[in-house]
């Protein structure tokens, strides 16, 4: 089945701009027709194969049935993530840049596909939701993670992120899941906290990992109380 440079793109989880460029080099099995890379399916998952690359071309379908247990709690996303103090760093590319290399992913090449995803994102419009706090992550699914995961950055000087409060940020959650579902799990429960100005305040301390899972799990707590399944 032919396949569009967008096409190919979403099921690599890649810029349109670096799947194009691939192409244009010879590094990736493509033909043109009337000046329009075309991709054959069989031989691009071979491809992607070989190369250690994940490849969905199928459209996700959205789970909507609830997810409650443990497994998807923050807490659990958090631990399978990393805690990182004083990532360095004066551009949002920088320390996105900084920030992935810590981020626990299946291999380097994978850090440097999330790099590029997070950057992505961020060219549509900031991940920084205000009060100094930024949720980095991927538009769509990275589906080689077992499992999701949230990694914690302190930045150690707050960075300008054209948050729409335009406050600098001084922390990240860069938040990469399996499926759209988990994601808008986690994101809908990191948003709750976030409201929160004594957490806030609680942040800009720069918790140990300990004493930050514990106040996420009781304010995550909270948050099944008021929003019950």
């Amino acid at each position: 089945m032919p396949l569009s440079i967008r096409d190919i793109a979403s099921a690599l989880k890649l810029p349109i701009t670096t799947v194009e460029r691939w192409a244009r080099q010879g590094h990736i099995p493509s033909t043109v027709r009337k000046n329009v890379y075309v991709f054959d399916e069989r031989i691009i998952e071979k491809w992607a194969q070989k190369h250690q690359l994940s490849f969905s071309p199928q459209k996700q379908m959205i789970d909507e049935s609830p997810i409650n247990d443990d497994s998807h709690s923050l807490v659990r996303a958090m631990k399978e993530g990393s805690f990182i103090y004083g990532i360095t760093g004066q551009t949002i590319d920088e320390i996105l840049s900084n920030a992935c290399q810590h981020v626990p992913m299946p291999s380097q090449t994978d850090q440097k596909a999330l790099y590029q995803l997070l950057l992505e994102r961020e060219q549509l419009t900031s991940t920084g939701i205000g009060k100094g706090v930024a949720i980095p992550h991927p538009r769509t699914p990275m589906e080689r993670i077992p499992s999701p995961l949230i990694t914690t950055c302190f930045l150690n000087t707050p960075v300008d992120y054209k948050a729409i409060d335009d406050q600098p940020v001084f922390v990240l959650f860069i938040l990469v899941c399996p499926k759209i579902e988990i994601h808008l799990h986690h994101l809908s429960r990191l948003a709750y906290c976030i409201r929160d100005d004594q957490f806030i305040n609680f942040l800009r301390s720069k918790p140990d990992e300990s004493t930050l899972l514990a106040r996420v799990k009781n304010v995550e707590t909270q948050f099944e109380k008021t929003n019950p399944a």
